[in-house]
């Protein structure tokens, strides 16, 4: 959902976009499991991959795919 609002197309044009979109809908139950001194760095790992998953993909390399 989260590609297909930013990104207009296909989702198979943006596969790494929309696994990180997937990855992001994953139940924090899993965090939990981890112990709490996993638990914040946990937390902090979802947004910056998710944030890094972004800028890759608005990369120049990215705008230049056959699925234009």
């Amino acid at each position: 959902m989260l590609a297909m609002l930013l990104w207009p197309g296909s989702p198979e044009c943006y596969p790494t976009v929309a696994r990180a979109a997937a990855m992001l809908t994953i139940s924090p139950c899993c965090c939990r499991s981890a112990g709490r001194r996993y638990a914040r760095r946990a937390a902090l790992a979802v947004p910056a991959a998710a944030m890094l998953v972004m800028l890759l993909s608005l990369s120049p390399l990215q705008l230049r795919s056959p699925c234009r």
